[in-house]
């Protein structure tokens, strides 16, 4: 089979890969998104503040997303320090409310804006082999049609966490703890207030927020271990977390399926772009569901990846560099704030996962 030329290939159709793929095909470069997962995603955290509308309008999908119909977000609730839950509003914010996703209606429409732009998408495909060649890299992937051969200048790693693309590169990913988010969906039932509430308790912390058509996602944040086995046992009950308690009793709906453990530790590349490629998104820079930075992150680091490539693709050696230090100083600032948030829970000095958090801070 005679190999397929693109200037760039993006290895990933997650919101950070989509979005490169986007914003390079709509600039008239040719490109391959390649999308190894065909259904949804499973992902801790489906709330987006308000600042997310600047990333989508930048892309241009701003509209494309309010037609997707997600659930409007009036705020944030906390029980973080305290056992009493404090709120912090959308209502003054110059963005307007944020949004609870849909999330598989969320990286579908971003996948579909990129088509749209130009962007030649394979679905079910994974990476097989990868070389360097002559002006760029040689690939393979596997489809369910059979191989794929293509040749590219340069490679984006949108793999995720697993960063496949980054480690044949010789980068390793630095993660800095063990967090695991143990997930359920609750099937349809009362409405709750639309707001995502968080509650300290000893071993870790808990995540509530609706969905559309009154769907409720919770997750138990904690370290991958003993615990993660206990919440395991059966469905995770928030029993030492009374707020959430009573969200899960208000609401009333039954688990959809049994828990799924999802990754959740923060983590960053030792360097983020090399000769030819460059990773964005979870496989360049992981963080905290506690920021809740993940989606926005994501879209911003394609963005800027895009602006690197655009600029390497035109002969700018400087570009690739740029970005990876731009990356590492984004996670740098994270960090920073990261200590912050951990530092204001205090009530559990003898919790080995509070006090993990306080060294790592």
């Amino acid at each position: 089979m005679a190999p397929c030329d693109a200037d760039v290939a993006v290895i990933g159709a997650g919101p950070a890969g989509a979005a490169v793929a986007l914003l390079l095909a709509r600039a008239g470069h040719r490109v391959l998104l390649a999308e190894r997962d065909t259904g949804p995603r499973l992902a801790v955290g489906e709330s987006v503040g308000p600042g997310i509308r600047v990333a989508l309008e930048r892309l241009g999908v701003f509209d494309a997303f309010l037609a997707d119909g997600h659930l409007e977000s009036l705020g944030n609730m906390s029980a973080w320090g305290t056992p009493e839950a404090a709120g912090r509003d959308f209502l003054f914010s110059p963005y307007g409310n944020g949004w609870h996703l849909e999330r598989g209606r969320f990286d579908a429409t971003l996948r579909r804006q990129a088509q749209l732009c130009g962007a030649m998408l394979h679905g079910a495909t994974r990476l097989e082999q990868l070389a360097r060649a002559a002006g760029g890299w040689r690939l393979r992937l596997a489809g369910p049609d059979g191989p794929l051969d293509w040749h590219t200048r340069f490679v984006v790693d949108a793999t995720g966490r697993r960063a496949t693309v980054a480690r044949r590169c010789g980068s390793a990913r630095r993660p800095l703890d063990h967090l695991v988010g143990v997930v359920t969906y609750h099937g349809a039932g009362n409405k709750v207030q639309c707001r995502t509430l968080i509650e300290a308790e000893r071993d870790g912390w808990w995540y509530s927020a609706p969905l559309p058509e009154a769907r409720l996602v919770l997750a138990y944040m904690t370290d991958a271990g003993r615990h993660t086995r206990r919440a395991l046992a059966g469905p995770p009950r928030p029993d030492s977390a009374p707020l959430t308690h009573a969200r899960l009793v208000q609401h009333g709906g039954q688990a959809e399926a049994a828990a799924a453990i999802v990754p959740a530790y923060s983590a960053c590349l030792a360097q983020a772009a090399g000769a030819g490629w460059l990773a964005v998104g979870d496989a360049a820079a992981s963080v905290d569901p506690l920021s809740s930075q993940g989606i926005v992150s994501a879209l911003e680091q394609g963005l800027a990846a895009a602006g690197a490539l655009a600029a390497a693709l035109g002969g700018d050696a400087s570009a690739m560099p740029a970005y990876a230090d731009r990356i590492s100083s984004m996670y740098a600032d994270y960090l920073v704030q990261r200590a912050h948030y951990y530092r204001r829970e205090q009530r559990w000095p003898d919790s080995d996962f509070w006090r993990q958090r306080w060294v790592n801070a």
